[in-house]
């Protein structure tokens, strides 16, 4: 999948340097990203709520990387679908609700992988079974 954003933002281009965001709630950033899908208003948001989603992907995940592509995947969702949150929610609540079930889904991914290759390995070690006791192998 194509990163929406990166820790220095890179792939969308974002400066904000010489922007004042202190008086911006985060709900006013999100409100910004839905409407206007402006770009710095999304790194503003990202870069305070960053620290916090990463800990709790980790959390759950108990892996980095995972953790990483969690919030990866979650503020791609944030960018795409923030215009359903709801007006006088919170925001950092409704992200970190995302950052928890795309963390979920990593894991849950993680373990149907790991169960396939284990149905893989014990189908290829039940057909040579035969042959090892026949004495063929």
């Amino acid at each position: 999948m194509k990163k929406c954003v990166s820790k220095d933002h890179a792939e969308i281009g974002i400066e904000t340097i010489g922007i004042d965001w202190s008086a911006h709630s985060d709900a006013n950033l999100l409100a910004r990203v839905a409407r206007e899908r402006d770009r710095e208003a999304y790194a503003e948001l990202y870069r305070r709520l960053e620290r916090q989603a990463l800990s709790l992907a980790r959390a759950i995940t108990n892996n980095r990387v995972l953790a990483e592509e969690a919030v990866q995947e979650a503020f791609c969702r944030v960018w795409v679908y923030g215009s359903y949150f709801k007006p006088g929610g919170n925001v950092r609540a409704w992200v970190l609700q995302i950052v928890a079930r795309e963390s979920l889904k990593k894991i849950r991914t993680l373990r149907k992988e790991i169960r396939e290759k284990d149905w893989v390995s014990a189908s290829q070690d039940s057909k040579e079974a035969p042959a090892v006791a026949a004495g063929e192998h």
